[in-house]
């Protein structure tokens, strides 16, 4: 016999008819629900699956394909029914749905062994056998509606638990972070370095980025028939369909039949006929990026375009109207020989005959058509402009034609009041008052002839009128130009140093280009308004001493207000992290916010500096990552102008912290 010790959590198994408490012969453990042991005469579960006979209190039963299910429930009545069943079975499940606890005898038995097992059934408990073993479940467990089935132990599992054709339904469900193994098909892991979730798709060589790819399966239907590769990575475009899928062929951008429909690119090896997946959308990687497949140069963040030249090819060289179509694939996201990726996200030019509001018949155009717009359709078309202009021929060569002529002489013939009358030699003609006729303007009030001549050269009168205002031994302008009147609003002043520039006169809404700053400045009124951006170049430094930021500084003016925005491309090669600072000239105030990754890349730091040349006292990116700072400020200069020059330095010795060249910083003057 077999009793449950709750207590010691222990079961006892009896050899031979006793139905009493005897010395046990075996004696096993109960672990995580599950009860399982071996007697002296071999595993009791060899003899389980034989004849047995039980008696129960009140029951319902059912009992199909040598499953059994037993359901105690409420005695309608005092008397003690009892039910007795006698079967080869494989599964028993008991079930007791009374308040009360039953007690449950189980017989098994063969030729040459006879075991008792006896159980005592609380209210909402469950026992039930499979070939893995007897299992005990109470109110705690999670029970199967049906009343069948085997049930999942709730915690301590020590092996896949496979739950065959039932779905799992759960409010949430938590990957774990760090998962082992292998993935195989179907099998959906997380993937920490991503942030998401992945799932491996069909065929076993797509792993989908779940939140951040999309891909499609198609059909390679290229003509003539290859094997598309994902070593070669190849852009396709939709050629028709087949079996219910999409056919791709190469893609080109040499016509807009070649690249109107382009749908992704090849993210598996499709041999011809067969299917596999493109990818739409998303990340496409363990390739080479370096653009030596193409016999280009391709670097981190460059735009790849369809190749108007090769079939199914990328290439970093933006086509035009004369050397193909604008099709964006995509963006280089790390150049690698190997390891390479490419982000991808399609954008497909327009023709301007495909759009809305515009109408063209290619096959009627000619060299004198121009878009003209016609309101009666509201549409813009394409017409000949000699029609529109209302020219009675098309031209030759741009000389008028015989009928243009026979027009024009018309016209000509047909001029009324024809100028006449008279003047004085060297004087100057004009129309008089009736405006039919000419006579001459006197030399006492209109210049002559004569004094016309000496601009050519101005070596006589005019000279000495000019002299008086501009002098003519090549001095040049040493101040600001100035305007005076509302007519010369809005005037440019270009090639004007700083110091030219702020010694103006200004106005509000006027507009210079400072060629000591290279920008356009704009007055609004109180202040000159300006922006600053630079790009730095690759600066490395391994030192915990300030070391300037090369190609991030700027002159600042005096008695200005500037705000500071920017970012920074940073790498470490150990967890030291890097730290920032910047100098500013004497008598200014600083202040700047340094945001960036922390001890995880799951968290953030942020840092504010207020004094010049002093490093940041903690260090950012200590989780040895490439990533970014957000870099946020302003700075108020007193009355010394100078420069503002933006410094970082290792977090510890010896670690090389690195600025790399995605890494810019903007300024803009606001007071």
């Amino acid at each position: 016999m077999i009793t449950l010790d709750t207590s010691s959590k222990k079961l006892c198994v009896v050899l031979g008819e006793a139905e009493s408490a005897e010395p046990c012969s075996v004696v096993v453990s109960y672990i995580d629900r599950v009860l399982k042991y071996s007697g002296q005469q071999g595993s009791l579960n060899s003899y389980v699956p034989y004849t047995i006979e039980s008696e129960f209190d009140v029951e319902q039963t059912t009992s199909t394909n040598g499953t059994t299910v037993v359901d105690i429930v409420p005695s309608p009545n005092a008397s003690n029914d009892v039910w007795k069943y006698t079967h080869n079975v494989q599964t028993i499940t008991i079930f007791n749905h009374d308040v009360i606890a039953h007690t449950v005898k189980v017989s098994i038995f063969d030729s040459t062994h006879h075991y008792i097992i006896q159980f005592t059934i609380d209210p909402s408990t469950t026992i039930f056998y499979d070939n893995n073993g007897w299992y005990i479940k109470n109110s705690a467990g999670i029970e199967p509606a049906s009343g069948t089935g085997t049930f999942v132990p709730y915690t301590g599992a020590t092996a896949d638990v496979n739950l065959g054709e039932f779905q799992l339904l759960a409010g949430q469900i938590t990957l774990d972070t760090s998962p082992s193994g292998t993935a195989v098909v179907g099998t959906t892991v997380w993937n920490n370095t991503i942030g998401s979730s992945e799932t491996t798709l069909k065929g076993g060589n797509v792993i989908l980025k779940n939140g951040v790819d999309l891909v499609a399966r198609v059909v390679n239907k290229t003509y003539p028939s290859i094997t598309l590769t994902k070593a070669s990575y190849q852009a396709v475009k939709v050629s028709g369909a087949t079996g219910q899928r999409l056919s791709v062929d190469l893609a080109q951008a040499n016509i807009d039949l070649n690249s109107a429909d382009t749908i992704g690119i090849v993210t598996e090896t499709i041999a011809a006929n067969q299917e596999g997946f493109i990818m739409t959308v998303g990340q496409l990687s363990e390739i080479n990026t370096t653009g030596s497949l193409q016999g280009e140069t391709w670097s981190d963040g460059d735009v790849l375009y369809l190749s108007p030249t090769t079939a199914g090819a990328l290439t970093n060289i933006k086509p035009n109207g004369l050397t193909g179509h604008i099709v964006v694939m995509g963006y280089v996201e790390y150049k690698h020989a190997v390891h390479g990726s490419i982000y991808v996200k399609i954008m497909n030019g327009w023709e301007l005959d495909e759009l809305h509001n515009v109408y063209i018949n290619s096959g009627t155009l000619a060299d004198t058509d121009a878009l003209i717009y016609e309101s009666s359709s509201s549409l813009w078309k394409a017409k000949n402009i000699l029609t529109v202009i209302g020219s009675a021929s098309a031209s030759t060569n741009g000389y008028l034609s015989s009928t243009d002529w026979t027009t024009f002489n018309g016209k000509q013939n047909a001029l009324t009041n024809p100028v006449t009358g008279t003047g004085t030699n060297n004087e100057i003609a004009a129309f008089n008052i009736t405006g039919s006729t000419i006579t001459s303007l006197t030399t006492a009030t209109y210049p002559s002839l004569t004094e016309l001549s000496y601009v050519k050269g101005i070596t006589s009168a005019i000279q000495t009128q000019i002299n008086g205002r501009v002098n003519d031994a090549g001095d040049t302008m040493s101040g600001a130009l100035q305007f005076s009147g509302t007519g010369h609003a809005g005037v440019v002043l270009n090639n004007l140093t700083t110091a030219q520039r702020t010694a103006l006169s200004a106005t509000a809404g006027m507009t210079v280009l400072d060629t000591s700053l290279s920008v356009m400045c704009y007055y609004t009124g109180s202040f000159w308004a300006y922006e600053l951006y630079k790009i730095a170049t690759n600066t490395t430094t391994t030192v915990i001493t300030a070391a300037n930021i090369t190609g991030l500084s700027f002159d600042v003016e005096a008695n200005s207000t500037y705000e500071i925005d920017g970012y920074y491309s940073v790498v470490c090669t150990s967890t030291g992290g890097i730290k920032f600072t910047q100098t500013v000239p004497t008598g200014a105030t600083i202040e700047v916010n340094y945001d960036g990754i922390a001890g995880t890349a799951a968290t953030s730091i942020k840092i504010r500096s207020t004094a010049s040349g002093t490093l940041t006292p903690n260090a950012i990116n200590t989780a040895n990552l490439s990533s970014g700072v957000m870099v946020r400020g302003m700075i108020i200069t007193a009355a010394t102008a100078g420069t503002l020059v933006f410094q970082y330095a290792s977090g510890v010795a010896t670690q090389t912290s690195t600025i790399t060249p995605r890494s810019f910083i903007k300024i803009r003057k606001i007071a």
